[in-house]
């Protein structure tokens, strides 16, 4: 099992916070309060990381993977103006 100094120093990373996002995505889980990923978990999600952008380096899951990031990065509509005194009705 590591703990999140354990995947900070794993993959470098500085911030506690992208560490715990990571180990999160990994399926980490907490014992005592603390965010634990048990060392297998992690393996196969780097497994899968590179599997997803091996696939997308071929060019047969870029299709896919552009679309996703299209849906992730995709604007919200536009708000309509909130009209003068709308706080009174």
């Amino acid at each position: 099992m590591l703990d999140v100094a354990a995947v900070m120093q794993r993959y470098r990373i500085r911030d506690r916070r992208a560490a715990r996002r990571l180990m999160d995505d990994a399926g980490g889980f907490l014992v005592a309060g603390r965010l634990v990923v048990r060392w297998d978990d992690l393996e196969a999600f780097e497994h899968r990381q590179r599997e997803a952008r091996s696939r997308a380096s071929d060019g047969e899951g870029a299709r896919s993977a552009a679309r996703s990031i299209a849906a992730i990065r995709r604007p919200s509509p536009p708000k309509k103006p909130l009209t003068p005194g709308w706080w009174r009705t």
